[in-house]
């Protein structure tokens, strides 16, 4: 009976002990997760992305202002109507078969037609290149021509992915600075029908650092207002 009076409390303190080293291998793992963080740091990681995807988009990103006008008879050569619907930066006319033709916007559309048509749709934008067009005939607006409904939409411009390129090439201290950003970062473009890379903004990644990327499925304009279906694989780190 004394015997197992002795080893009872023995077993109980064995207990114990086993207690107390949980509790403290779970106190070392807490404070190594609350120092260190790794969830914490990753989500930091990705909302730099997102910053940097915004400020990349917002650059890319510009409005463009589209209208149709009908002509009584088919016009063509080089022609100018009132600008009553108030469009602004460059000008491209598509006639009612898909031909671009050059124009210019001012108090008249200018449109230099090389075929004839009753029927053009227009498209204007600061982001499309600029042409010297200059038109001497100017259409009377009696029962000559009327315009369709105007519409006033964004989207992202191949153009202004060029010039960021150029931009990131000659610069890209400076680009940083323009985009306010702290972090660097590439980007690739990928045609989305043909999978091949278009064009790309590149540098030599460090290999200590982690890198967080993110493909980014966009639709582009080019200079003749035709859709591209691309893919920005952007990185950032």
């Amino acid at each position: 009976m004394k015997i197992r009076s002795i080893l009872k409390p023995k077993q109980s303190q064995a207990h114990v002990e086993m207690i107390v080293s949980f509790v403290i291998f779970a106190g070392f793992i807490t404070a190594m997760l609350y120092f260190l963080n790794p969830f914490q740091n990753r989500q930091i990681s990705y909302t730099i992305l997102d910053i940097t995807e915004a400020k990349l988009v917002g650059e890319w990103t510009a409005e463009y202002k589209t209208t149709s006008v009908t002509f009584d008879r088919a016009q063509g050569g080089c022609f100018a109507i009132n600008n009553a619907v108030g469009l602004q930066g460059s000008l491209l006319a598509k006639d009612e078969s898909g031909n671009i033709h050059k124009g210019a916007t001012g108090g008249n559309i200018h449109i230099d037609s090389s075929s004839s048509s009753r029927y053009y749709k227009l498209y204007a934008s600061s982001s499309f290149s600029s042409n010297s067009v200059s038109c001497e005939e100017v259409l009377p607006e009696t029962n000559s021509y009327q315009f369709g409904a105007s519409d006033t939409k964004e989207a992202i411009f191949y153009s202004n992915i060029e010039q960021m390129i150029q931009e990131y090439e000659s610069d890209y201290e400076a680009l940083k600075t323009k985009l306010d950003l702290q972090n660097d970062f590439v980007f690739y473009v990928i045609n989305q029908d043909t999978e091949e890379q278009m064009t790309s903004a590149t540098m030599t990644i460090p290999t200590v650092v982690e890198v967080i990327a993110r493909d980014i499925p966009v639709i582009a304009l080019d200079q003749n207002a035709n859709q591209l279906n691309l893919i920005i694989n952007i990185r950032t780190w």
